[in-house]
């Protein structure tokens, strides 16, 4: 499949031009002239803000609502951090505060102290994402670690492991119920096991006021058992609710194989925007997926405070247009579609989409 057809086929044209072009410089340009790259610290402080009441809110359901109260509080408290995760994601793009040390200690505040996870690992293996987007073998995402994204990841697949990758796609919602565990033992090991570090110090100190936070005093108010039970299914929520988020932002777009295109080629060409209906579902779908449903413009200016990211894809959209670039922009139930049905196809080790410069 072309890049033309496979465009087609989810509802955008690539434009008159058969080799699209652009200046990254002249969109920015623009971009820093309408001024969505200025900070907004008054709009995360109001989602720190947030994230607080939920927390809270969670907590109080258990404590005054026993039985109806638990089923609520699960989603309240998965709800509230995957909201926190969003704000460390914001963070480690520098998008909360002008100094980057600004924005780790709010990254370690919220994604190692509040959620248990290792921010500077996170951050490291997130930056190679943005640099290599969906390039096999350079993109952290697309590894292969749990799902096989090629036809080459498929092949190595044998036994049980091989059905799973074919039907990867049918299964996805019950093989992401663990994600977020894996995250917690990544960051106690990462920090453990590089202790002579004082970064890793810094981690681990956050990591046992998490622990104290998340396992020792709800234990104690709630009994263990209660408490550890809630515990691993808000995880297993969270689990299915993140990867919901981060799936469709480039899974089932083209890969770039043999020599990268241009930067804006290959983030605007790897990536889909994910939009709601009408001004409260596209407010609704804004919320819940953290201004990540904006992928193409967050990729094409990951520093870009989250607020912004909705006023700047009319001035993107209308750049690629004027260059002959697609811009990916599909409803929430389409995403799944393409997304589902592409994990599928790679897992029966159906050839991609690929771009190359």
């Amino acid at each position: 499949m072309t890049i033309s057809e496979h465009s087609a086929s989810r509802g955008f044209s690539p434009g008159p031009s058969a080799a699209p072009v652009g200046d990254y410089a002249d969109l920015r340009r623009q971009i820093r002239a309408a001024g969505l790259l200025e900070p907004a610290l008054g709009y995360y402080g109001a989602m720190l803000a947030l994230v607080a009441c939920l927390w809270a809110a969670g907590f109080a359901l258990i404590a005054l609502w026993p039985g109806p109260g638990d089923v609520l509080a699960i989603f309240v408290l998965a709800l509230t951090m995957v909201q926190a995760g969003f704000v460390g994601h914001d963070a480690g793009h520098n998008q909360v505060f002008d100094k980057t040390r600004h924005n780790r200690v709010l990254g370690l505040l919220t994604m190692t102290l509040f959620l248990g996870t290792s921010f500077d690992f996170w951050t490291s293996k997130h930056n190679r994402h943005h640099s290599r987007t969906n390039e096999p073998g350079e993109d952290p995402d697309i590894t292969g670690q749990f799902f096989a994204f090629t036809p080459e990841q498929a092949a190595e697949r044998k036994g049980v492991m091989a059905w799973i990758a074919r039907n990867q796609g049918t299964l996805f919602f019950a093989l992401t119920t663990m994600a977020t565990i894996g995250f917690r033992v990544d960051a106690w090991q990462k920090s453990l096991g590089n202790l002579d570090k004082a970064r890793s110090r810094q981690e681990l100190a956050a990591l046992l006021v998490n622990f104290v936070l998340w396992f020792v005093i709800p234990s104690v108010v709630f009994g263990p058992l209660h408490w550890l039970l809630l515990f691993l299914v808000v995880h297993m929520v969270v689990g299915v609710y993140m990867t919901s988020v981060f799936a469709p932002n480039h899974k089932g777009m083209p890969l770039v194989v043999g020599k990268r295109p241009s930067f804006l080629v290959q983030q605007v060409v790897t990536s889909r925007n994910v939009h709601g209906s009408g001004a409260i579902g596209g407010f609704v779908v804004d919320f819940l997926y953290g201004g990540l449903n904006y992928q193409i413009e967050h990729h094409l200016f990951p520093n870009m405070a989250r607020t912004h990211l909705g006023a700047s894809e009319r001035l993107v959209r209308e750049y690629c247009a004027a260059v002959g670039l697609p811009h990916a922009e599909v409803g929430v139930i389409r995403s799944f579609r393409e997304f589902l049905g592409a994990l599928n196809s790679a897992g029966r080790g159906e050839e991609p989409v690929v771009i190359s410069g």
